[in-house]
């Protein structure tokens, strides 16, 4: 049973690294800068060519069936046709770098989520471009309803902040919750609400109907404090970063 509320729920479901596994490209990428002359003994040597990894991530990401071929994280997947089954509206928002991988998404999901319906009637599925947030599904007229309470489902620190800095500058109800997997999680950034991969989906649901609750239940004001919350987590941490940087620097030289 869906929780007792007059607000509509519409969840927004993050691809990558949530529904469909993320995957370490680090192998193919020392591969690809041996195969080119690079003496790549380590880690540490793949990470000081940064401009080099950019660029060669670009390159595997946009090879086609790239996307189509991630394995999919099954007790997610699960979680969102359970939610699908007690009737809330579940969609798709997802980065794509290409036309291609918008088509391999397409695919994945006909496979592995095809209860997510795409119709003129219905945008089950939207595929915004790499750099764009995901607080572009606000955007789209009919989310921004008083009725209506949103939530983005995505395992990328960043995006979750710029979806709940979204919803409070639009005066629009809604959370993110970021998603654990065996990746992420491990330099503390995110502060707000979460679940994990590891979780089996009837558990993963009692949570998430318990975060939803607790935001229902929030004031403007408590609103307003837990975006600036976590604001000021993240500036911590950029700021600890550059200090790391600038450190590193002088020790080079």
């Amino acid at each position: 049973m869906t929780l007792q509320t007059d607000k509509t729920i519409i969840i927004h479901f993050d691809m990558d690294g949530t529904l469909a596994e993320w995957k370490d490209l680090i192998p193919d990428i020392k591969k690809m800068l041996i195969k080119e002359g690079h003496d790549i003994q380590s880690i540490e040597d793949i990470m000081q060519t940064k401009e080099t990894i950019t660029e060669k991530i670009n390159t595997l990401i946009r090879r086609p069936g790239y996307f189509y071929n991630l394995m999919p994280y099954q007790n997610v997947v699960d979680f969102a046709r359970l939610l699908i089954t007690k009737g809330y509206d579940v969609r798709i928002c997802s980065c794509a770098p290409t036309k291609k991988a918008i088509s391999d998404k397409k695919f994945w999901l006909e496979d592995f989520l095809p209860e997510i319906k795409n119709t003129k009637y219905h945008a089950g599925y939207l595929f915004i471009e790499d750099g764009q947030g995901k607080d572009k599904a606000l955007k789209i007229s009919d989310l921004n309803s008083e009725d209506t309470f949103h939530v983005l489902i995505d395992d990328h620190t960043p995006n979750c902040v710029g979806f709940t800095e979204a919803l409070l500058a639009r005066g629009a109800y809604g959370c993110a919750i970021k998603m654990f997997n065996e990746v992420n999680g491990k330099n503390g950034r995110w502060q707000g609400d979460s679940l994990s991969n590891n979780m089996n989906p009837e558990q993963m649901c009692r949570q998430f109907e318990k975060i939803i609750e607790k935001n229902l239940e929030l004031s403007d004001k408590q609103r307003i404090q837990k975006v600036n919350d976590q604001d000021n987590v993240m500036h911590e941490f950029n700021q600890m970063c550059i200090e790391d940087m600038l450190k590193y620097e002088e020790e080079r030289e």
